[in-house]
C-alpha cells in the first residue's frame, strides 16, 4: 500500500471492530467480553507500535509489513526495553 497513513488508519479500524464484535458476543459472560476486549485492545496497541515504526524506518521501495521488517522492527523492540 502506498499511503502508509491510510494502513495504519485501517489497522487501528481492525482492531476497534474486533473490539466491538468481542463486546457484544451474548454467549460470553460480562467477564470474558471485558476480558477479551482488553486483550485485543493491549495487543493492537502494541502492534500499531511495531506498525508505526516498520512504516517510519522503511525505504519507499520496501514493503514495510513484510514479516522480515516487522521481525527486525520487533528486535529493535526488545533490545531497546531492556
Amino acid at each position: 500500500m502506498r499511503d502508509r497513513q491510510e494502513l495504519l488508519r485501517r489497522y487501528e479500524a481492525a482492531v476497534a471492530a474486533a473490539v466491538q464484535t468481542a463486546e457484544t458476543i451474548r454467549e460470553w459472560s460480562p467477564e470474558t467480553r471485558a476480558a477479551v476486549s482488553m486483550t485485543i485492545q493491549l495487543v493492537g496497541r502494541e502492534f500499531a507500535r511495531t506498525l508505526t515504526l516498520a512504516l517510519s524506518a522503511s525505504a519507499s521501495d520496501e514493503d514495510p509489513v513484510a514479516p522480515q521488517r516487522l521481525a527486525e522492527v520487533e528486535r529493535d523492540w526488545r533490545l531497546l526495553m531492556r
